[in-house]
């Protein structure tokens, strides 16, 4: 295998992109009006119009909805300071510290696709031996 990525599929194509852009530091490697991909690193991800060609003619239309991306971080305070107290982006989920090793929070991109900001800390002695 080469790459793996997520695609979302949306009808707010740039609106999307943008998003992701601006308040996660994506780069645009490709920008059609139908289709971005985003580059961060080793990190990709990519965008495309939910009723165009390329998507089977069944599922064109349909929405990515009900997901979640995890994005690993360094430092969750300083994220959540930048993307929620600075920028004021609602929280679905406010930073919090987890017993099973993750300080994290909850924000959502223009599509409700719900992105956690995950910092690993600590898990508590009980979730340890979960651990492998």
């Amino acid at each position: 295998m080469k790459s793996f990525y997520p695609v979302i599929m949306t009808d707010k194509v740039t609106e999307t992109a943008d998003f992701y852009v601006e308040k996660l530091d994506f780069e645009k490697t490709f920008e059609m009006d139908w289709y971005v991909s985003l580059k961060k690193g080793y990190y990709e991800l990519a965008v495309l119009d939910c009723n165009h060609d390329t998507v089977p003619e069944n599922k064109r239309g349909k929405k990515t909805s009900d997901l979640i991306l995890n994005f690993e971080v360094n430092d969750a305070k300083f994220l959540y300071e930048k993307l929620v107290v600075d920028q004021k982006l609602p929280p679905l989920l406010g930073i919090k510290d987890e017993e099973f090793g993750q300080r994290h929070f909850i924000i959502k991109d223009p599509n409700g696709i719900m992105i956690d900001i995950i910092e690993e800390i600590e898990p508590s002695e009980e979730f340890k031996k979960h651990y492998m």
